[in-house]
């Protein structure tokens, strides 16, 4: 485990192993809870990476104004192109939402690898194919 950065009562313990804290009075359920929190961020981290590696920031931003604009559009009067990109718009919302839920999934289940793609949900073709277009 690395080292933990963590305050415990008015003290702040800067870069120091588990054992360093426990030497130092640090309850072990306080240390823990730092252990959990660093493995919390580290797979948002890895979650954000796996989500803009499809989808960028801008990809995201552009698809959801073009989403907008082919909302507005009485439904009975949208293309059929328009009415797949909105079906792909929902689905890369629902793969998001899907990610992030394996989010805390991972972080509970300390025995994962969240650094495997098997752990995370698949992105749709239709998403990766509605990425490539914005």
């Amino acid at each position: 485990m690395e080292n933990l950065t963590l305050t415990y009562g008015t003290k702040r313990y800067a870069a120091m192993t588990e054992v360093q804290l426990l030497a130092h009075g640090v309850p072990q359920a306080t240390i823990d809870e730092a252990i959990a929190a660093v493995r919390l961020d580290t797979i948002k981290a890895d979650c954000q990476r796996r989500i803009y590696d499809v989808l960028s920031a801008e990809t995201q931003a552009n698809i959801a104004s073009a989403a907008a604009v082919i909302g507005s559009v009485a439904e009975a009067d949208r293309t059929t192109e328009q009415a797949d990109m909105l079906a792909a718009a929902s689905e890369m919302v629902d793969w998001i939402a899907a990610m992030r839920a394996a989010v805390q999934a991972l972080a509970v289940d300390t025995g994962a690898d969240y650094t495997l793609d098997a752990a995370w949900p698949e992105c749709p073709a239709t998403v990766i194919a509605l990425a490539a277009d914005y």
